[in-house]
This record gives C-alpha cells, structure tokens and sequence, in this order.
C-alpha cells in the first residue's frame, strides 16, 4: 500500500469547495429569498423600480452578510497551520540516508530520526539508541517518553533525546495526528439560541406569508382590480409580514459588541460569539495556561541534615543547565549560562529521572517516588514529610542526589541525597475573580486537564472550586464509557486529569447534554474539545490550530475580561429582545389589517414605500436607541429562552393594538375620513410609544438619564417628520397624503387612548402570569 499526501490534498480542495457551495445555498435558497424574490421580479416587471428597490436591498444585505460571515470562518479552518515538518531523512538499504520532501514518504519506508527532528508519521521503531520522544499534542504533557523497540512514534512528536530508526505505518491523514485535525478542520456552524429563534421565527412568517398571498390572489379573482396594484400590496405585506430586518439588526448589534470587546483585548472571530458568553451554564477548563502561569517559580528547599540549601541550589543549576538549559526549571533557579556537564540520561516521563556527569561526580534528579523505586537511600522523615506537604499542595517536586563519578548506577546503587526543591506553577491573579463572577451566575466550572491529578486537585482547592473531599476522575475510568454514562459523571464531579484530546471532546459532549458549554484552553490538545464545545475559548498564545478553532481568543492570555463580556453580551440579549418584541407586533397588527381587509373586500391600507417610513420610525429609531444606550436587565444563564421572553408582551400588547387598529379603520370609514392616514397615524403612534411601554413590560431597567435621551429622540423624529410632510417631493414619493386636521386628531385620540390600557395593564407580574400560562400549556 502506497499513500502520500497528493491525493488527500485533492480530497481536502473537493471538500472545502464543496462546504462553500452548502454555505451558499443554505442562505440563498430559502422560503424568504424564493417570496421575496418573486415579488420583486414582479415589480420590476410592471415598472415599479422604486418599491423593487427598497426590498431588494434588505434582502442583499441579509444575505451577504450571512455568506460572508459563515465562508470567512471556513476559510479560517482551511489555513490551519501544518504541524509536521516538510522533509524526512529516508533510509537507504546501503545505509546511506538522503532528505525527501513528506510527499514522497511511503508505507514500509524506513526514515532515520534523531535529537532535534519532528517526526512527520507514525512508524514502528526497529532501533532506538535513547530515544525520548514528547508527545504533548496528544497527552497534554510536556515531559518526555522512552520508546521501546516495536512501540509506535506518533506524527508530530519531537525527538527530545537519542535517536533512532523507524518503519513508516501511516502517513497524511491516516496518521493519529491527521486523523485529529482533519477531526477539527471538520466544518461545523454553530448557531446560537438568538439565531435558531429568529430563523424559526422567519420561517412561520414565510409560510404564513405565501397563505396571505393566495388570499390575495382569491380575492382579486372574486372582486377584480389592477395587477399592479395586487403586486404592490404584496410587496407591503412582504416588509410587513416578513422581519428581514431583525436578522440585519441582530448582526449590527453583535458586530457593535464585538469592536467594543476587541478594545478590552478579546477578539470575536465569530461575532454572534458575544451571545454564547451569556448563555453559558458550564465552563470547562484546562489547567496549565488557563489557570496557571505557564512559567514556573522556585518555591521550598530543604536541605537534608548535614547539607546546605546553597550545596542543593548549586548541584541542582549544574544539572538543568547541562540536560535543559533553555527549560522553565533552570530559568526558575535562576541559571543562565548553559552547564558543561555531561547527559548520561535524560530525564523522561516513564523513569522521571535523569542523571549528568560533572569532573567530579554525577547528579541524579527526579521524583522522589521514582528514584526510591531504582536506588538506595536514606530520605530521613524531615524530607519525607516536607514531599507530602509540597506534593499536596500541587508543587512539583524534584529530590536531589549524587552519586561517584565513575559509579555504574545500576538498579538499588546507594545515592547520597543532598536535598529536595518544590517548585510552583502560580495560579493567574485574575482567575479567582473571573471564576467567582461565574460561579456567581451559577455557571458550573470544571476542569479537564492531562496533567496530574494531585496538582488538577491543588489548583481547584487553591481556587475554591472543590473541597478535599471531591473526587478527581481520571482518563482511564471513563475510557470506553457509554454517551450516558459520561453525562452523568459530568453530572456529578468537577475535576478530570489524565485525559486525552479525544476524551476532552467526549467530556464537552456530554456537558453538552447537561447544558450550554464553553470550553478554554490553549493546547493542542485542547483544539478539538474547544472546536466540538457551544463556545471555544482560546489564549492568545496558544497552539495555532487552537487559535484558529476557537470562537474567541484572549489576547492578554487572561480571561479576567470575560465577565466584562458577558454583561455587554447581556446587554445586547436585552436589546434584541426589544427589537424582536417590536418586529413581531408590527406583524400581528399588518396580519390584522390584512384580515380586515379581506372581510371588507378593500385594499391593504400600506404601500412597500408607506412601510419603509413607518419601518424608519417604529423599528429604526428604538435600534438607534437601545444600540446606543443599551438597556439593563438582570439576567442569569438559566433563563426561558428568547422566545419565551418576548412572547407574553408580543401577545398581550399584540391583541391591544389589533383591537384599536381595527377600531381605527371601522371609525375612518364610518366617517368618511382617510383610512389609509389614519391607520398610518395609529401605527406610527403607536410603535414610537414602544420605546416607553415594552422596556417597562419587559422589566427593563432604565438609567437615570433615559427619559431625558428618548425625549430628546421623539422630538428630534417628529420634527423630522413634519419635514416629510412639508416637503412635497418628499411627501409624495413616500405615498403620504397632505396634513388634515381629520384623520390627524382620530389617529393621536384612538392611540393614545391605547396607550393609557398598555401602560396600566401591561406590566412585568401580568407578563410573568402570562408566560407562566403559557408554558404551562405547551405553546411556548
């Protein structure tokens, strides 16, 4: 079998393509686009330009905005880094080796590795002369592993120590590395809860449309009249029927959102990201980079009786700038120059030890554990109990040693113990406030770490999360789990160490079914648990294929900004819960005027141009508002839902509005007065008296200066619009008839007359009784 990478590259251009091409017909070939579409193909058809116009340009914008935003996150995906170098040194029979390009690596190769190289595929190894190599990508551990004859090396792993042969097994995507970020450069478009609410919103009213527009055809059978006229109120009903714009406002209030958090140094590489903030109720956590610093300090030394803290620092510097001169532990002891001692043996995960020969002797470190499983000494209970209490504390802890300089070190060789150094991975100063601030909002925490478990347990304690009592689970008990069994240990335990990539993803999965899940991390062994989670948080430093998944990236590395963007992404909920309770009561009253004028065998009273200013006022001028001086609302992640939020107040104060609309019309022609001015007056009033009535309904905190702000915006907009109707070109291309005294007076008395029962009746405890009501029965 022969594989290389030119076919898998083909394979990966097919599919980018044809993701695209999805993205594309997913937000052009819809019930909006196809009505919308038809209407305008139709006014153009008779002429009328002008009304083709106002709706095409919603519906362009709508659409583009979507595409753009959905193909510029694939686009993100396909320019993953390459995480394999891009030559390997291939073996020949006759010995000799000779770099090749990665292409041209076959199964059964063998390829020659050494100290320095990062292995491009998974091979067999047939000959090792110490080799180490870290496999972090995978295990989340930066220590390094002894491989054996006839154990696999994995792509991506870099050779820390030795060197070696290996027999090719896998390349490309087959490879366990290709298989995990093909895994993550799967694309998938995670829709938030305001998305999927406002698409199923649009697509009741498109069908509920295409019911009206059949009405509207039966009708013109029965009673006859001009087909433009038939197009033209089918254009009106469209913009009023259909909240295109609610889709439009929801992108402009999130982008709003997301320049105002790249000023506090969180980048939104998905604007609607600033919602999934809000929502979250578990947020799941890496350790090492997320809660603590990724740089270490130098905490307790104790000397053992007879030796000096100064003989342990010393041994311990020649040892670390010889083996890892550039490592975080010689820059903890505060060495920089680099050792002349001799490496003998490496320190690796699977002894945790390693050993360096001096002129003079040789310096043994490692775990105190390891080293009293392969030596002999004496550790004296001082030492032995300051290990306990260092390693309980979650500090690393290193024993140091010497031994003679020509001495074998063979299995139970005596060793002289000089003294033991802890060393202390900080917790970020921000975390326990950030943690608070959620676990405030009853936002569950947890942690999911491939380190440690007693360090995973230190971190949580020192930040408060558990006491010592809780339970850490670890990767091997949870390995070959059912879907529900995992979901109910994320149920009941909060700290997880030992875990694999794969089972991070498998653990946010099951978070997932529990409730809303963000996930933060910076490894890349984080990348496919931060892609699969609702909500993907990355660092600023971290891996490039973690950055390039994740929905936000935290450019100080902190995430003591999240809080900040959580009550601005509260902020914008409450706002476009505003504007959808608008929207949809602008629906229920063209609904019932539509109605109205289907009993009456009369014309619908609106043009396409009549709802574009009604559209300017009604809608546009409450976005400016609650945009630039957005509402407050205390909210908490566990709240109904969007939906559930505004319907009460868009049922209560809908059938108010019908009633007085319809009263409207009856009165208008009872006495010969203009129904179509005066039903324009009544909503006009009516909709402007939303900026007061719905933050109130919907129990909005105002600021101090609020009514002196929306003050100041109606008499800026009535000004304006008496403008409209002194100017005669103005007036008459927005089909507005002259001012009279008639349909004037009727429209202010009948709807402020309303207002006086919305400002009574409708009221926080009467939409609480109502939402209650209908939850209980099912409709929402």
């Amino acid at each position: 079998m022969r594989t290389g990478n030119r076919s898998s590259m083909s394979t990966s251009q097919r599919r980018f393509w044809k993701d695209i091409g999805a993205i594309v017909l997913r937000h052009t070939v819809s019930v909006v686009t196809f009505v919308m579409g038809s209407v305008i193909i139709l006014l153009l058809w008779f002429g009328e330009v002008r009304d083709a116009l106002f709706i095409s340009s919603v519906l362009v914008i709508n659409i583009a905005t979507g595409i753009i935003q959905e193909i510029r996150a694939r686009i993100v995906l396909e320019r993953l880094a390459s995480m394999l170098p891009r030559t390997a040194r291939r073996l020949f029979e006759d010995g000799t080796t000779k770099d090749i390009p990665i292409e041209q690596i076959h199964i059964h190769d063998r390829l020659s590795i050494r100290t320095g190289d990062q292995i491009p595929v998974d091979g067999r190894l047939l000959n090792s002369v110490g080799l180490e190599v870290n496999e972090a990508f995978l295990t989340g551990e930066s220590t390094s592993i002894v491989k054996k004859l006839d154990q696999v090396v994995y792509a991506g792993s870099f050779v820390t120590a030795g060197e070696g042969i290996i027999q090719v097994v896998a390349v490309g995507h087959e490879t366990k590395l290709g298989a995990m970020t093909d895994e993550v450069k799967k694309h998938e478009w995670h829709s938030t809860p305001i998305q999927r609410a406002l698409a199923g919103i649009i697509s009741v009213l498109s069908y509920t449309l295409i019911i009206a527009v059949i009405a509207l055809f039966v009708r013109q059978q029965y009673v006859g009249g001009d087909p433009v006229s038939l197009i033209k109120q089918i254009a009106a009903l469209t913009g009023t029927i259909i909240p295109e714009g609610l889709i439009l406002a929801s992108t402009l209030l999130f982008a709003y959102g997301a320049i105002k958090l790249l000023r506090r140094q969180v980048l939104l590489q998905h604007i609607h990201s600033a919602e999934a903030l809000a929502r979250l109720q578990i947020l799941c956590l890496d350790k090492t980079g997320t809660l603590t610093e990724q740089s270490v300090t130098l905490g307790e030394v104790i000397a053992q009786s007879g030796q000096t803290k100064q003989a342990v620092i010393r041994a311990a510097q020649q040892y670390f700038t010889s083996s890892d001169p550039k490592g975080t532990l010689a820059q903890a002891l505060g060495a920089s120059k680099p050792g002349n001692a001799t490496v003998t043996r490496s320190f690796a995960s699977e002894r945790r030890y390693g050993v360096v020969r001096t002129a003079s002797r040789q310096i043994v470190v490692g775990a105190p554990e390891s080293l009293s499983q392969r030596f002999r000494f004496i550790v004296g209970s001082r030492l032995e109990q300051a290990i306990k209490d260092c390693t309980e504390r979650g500090q690393r802890v290193i024993l140091v040693a010497t031994a003679g300089r020509n001495s074998t070190l063979k299995h139970q060789s005596r060793l002289q113990i000089l003294g033991v150094i802890a060393f202390e991975q900080a917790i970020k100063k921000t975390a326990p406030k950030t943690l608070s601030f959620f676990k405030k909002r009853a936002v569950a925490i947890k942690i999911i770490s491939g380190d440690h478990p007693a360090a995973v347990k230190a971190v949580a304690q020192s930040l408060q999360l558990v006491d010592h009592e809780e339970a850490v689970i670890l990767g091997t008990k949870i390995a070959n789990k059912q879907p529900h069994e995992l979901v109910q240990i994320v149920r009941e335990h909060t700290l997880f160490a030992r875990i694999s990539p794969q089972q991070k993803a498998q653990l946010i999965k099951a978070c997932q079914k529990v409730g809303y899940t963000g996930m933060v991390g910076d490894g890349a062994n984080d990348a496919l648990a931060i892609k699969k989670a609702d909500l993907g948080i990355s660092m600023f430093d971290a891996a490039e294929i973690t950055r390039s998944v994740a929905d936000i990236i935290l450019l100080k590395n902190q995430f003591d900004d999240l809080p900040k963007g959580v009550r601005l992404a509260d902020s914008i909920i409450t706002t476009m819960e505003l504007i959808g309770a608008l929207f949809l009561n602008k629906v229920i009253v063209g609904l019932t005027l539509l109605v109205t004028a289907l009993i009456t065998a009369t014309p619908y009273p609106f043009s396409p141009r009549n709802i574009t200013i009604l559209n300017y006022f009604i809608i546009g001028l409450p976005i400016l508002i609650w945009t630039l001086y957005p509402r407050d609302r205390r909210r908490t992640a566990f709240e109904p839902g969007y939906l559930r939020q505004i319907m009460p107040f868009v049922l209560a104060n809908g059938l108010i509005t019908s009633v007085v609309s319809v009263a409207a019309f009856i009165m208008a022609r009872i006495y010969y007065i203009d129904v179509h001015m005066t039903l324009f007056t009544t909503t006009l009033t009516l909709g402007m008296s939303m900026l007061i009535i719905a933050p109130r309904a919907l129990d909005i905190t105002p600021t101090k200066d609020y009514s002196r702000r929306v003050g100041a915006a109606l008499l800026f907009s009535l000004c304006a619009l008496a403008g409209f109707f002194m100017i005669e070109p103005v007036r008459q291309f927005f089909g507005l008839s002259g001012l009279q005294s008639d349909w004037l007076t009727l429209g202010i008395s009948i709807s402020c007359a309303a207002i006086l029962v919305q400002f009574i009746s409708l009221h926080r405890h009467a939409m609480s009784r109502i939402g209650f009501w209908l939850s209980a029965n099912g409709r929402l």
